[in-house]
């Protein structure tokens, strides 16, 4: 006859928990794990080793693994670092401030795992781009994408057939004598206004040929009145290695996303997320202020309705 295979420890585990926490989220949280993971675990009988011991002592089932390897059927898995692990570690006090630095880096493979798309993240938002949407780009010390040869061969055409269906593009730069403010700081990295303003008009020299191209060349001086450069106010939202820019429909309420220059000690990694709409308001007060002295006042009515539509 054969013999009876002993239970797994899943099940048992699971009630065991659920008597001492109330809940399995309860543990979760406790024990600062991740309940999705516990409750996998726990389904599957396998557990990380370092984890399980927690949870076997927490659940009153025993101080070592040794005492159920005989009642109860389950298997050990290879640990996965997470930052669920590493605040374990941290609220231990096992890590030095070094050990525990070492930990948050970390957390740039999985940010890198989660943002692969920002090609087609541009290839969208500008492609759906027409007549008196908004697009407002600033930065202290990067050009813009689209400005680079590679994002070129993303997003010129994108952008040529947006400014001719009558869309907008204002590009903020710092002056002179904001960088030199700046500069006073210790920041470095910003590009000279005239050397800004000459990429600038070979952009915008490259957009209207596109347009050319496509048979518009009639309307050459409204697409090129379409696409400016704007000196930008010193202070606010003027941040090293930041991307700000802000899209506004012509139906809808403004929305701003920022680029993060994130990263660890041997690692870079831009990361490109929206604003919540606290920070978008302002931001929109921001260019408000900035295109107050331009000559075209249309740009500044559609940011001025943007927060009244919401």
């Amino acid at each position: 006859m054969k013999p009876k295979s002993p239970p797994k420890l899943g099940p048992v585990l699971r009630d065991a928990l659920g008597q001492k926490a109330g809940s399995l989220a309860s543990a979760a949280e406790t024990l600062g794990l991740s309940d999705s993971s516990l409750r996998v675990w726990l389904k599957r009988s396998r557990f990380p080793e370092t984890e399980l011991i927690e949870l076997v002592r927490y659940a009153g089932l025993g101080q070592d693994l040794s005492t159920l390897a005989d009642p109860f059927e389950f298997e050990l898995t290879g640990r996965k670092r997470t930052p669920f692990s590493a605040q374990r570690e941290i609220r231990k006090g096992a890590a030095s401030l070094g050990r525990a630095l070492s930990l948050m880096d970390s957390r740039v493979d999985q940010f890198g795992r989660l943002y692969r798309q920002f090609g087609e993240d541009v290839r969208l938002l500008f492609g759906s781009m027409g007549r008196d949407d908004l697009f407002v780009y600033l930065s202290l010390t990067e050009y813009p994408y689209e400005m680079a040869h590679s994002g070129w061969s993303e997003s010129g055409r994108l952008i040529a057939n947006a400014a001719t269906d009558g869309a907008r593009f204002v590009y903020l730069y710092p002056t002179d004598a904001v960088a030199d403010n700046v500069r006073k700081l210790g920041i470095i990295g910003i590009p000279p206004t005239s050397e800004y303003l000459q990429r600038f008009e070979t952009f915008r020299s490259d957009v209207c040929a596109l347009a050319i191209e496509g048979g518009s060349a009639h309307r050459l001086p409204d697409i090129r009145a379409r696409i400016i450069a704007v000196p930008s106010p010193d202070g606010a939202f003027l941040v090293p290695g930041h991307k700000y820019v802000l899209f506004k429909p012509s139906n809808g309420p403004s929305r701003a996303l920022a680029r993060f220059p994130a990263g660890s000690s041997e690692k870079q990694l831009a990361l490109h997320l929206p604003l919540d709409q606290n920070t978008t308001d302002q931001f929109v007060s921001f260019v408000v202020a900035a295109l107050a002295g331009h000559p075209s006042p249309a740009i500044s009515e559609l940011l001025r309705a943007s927060n009244v539509e919401r």
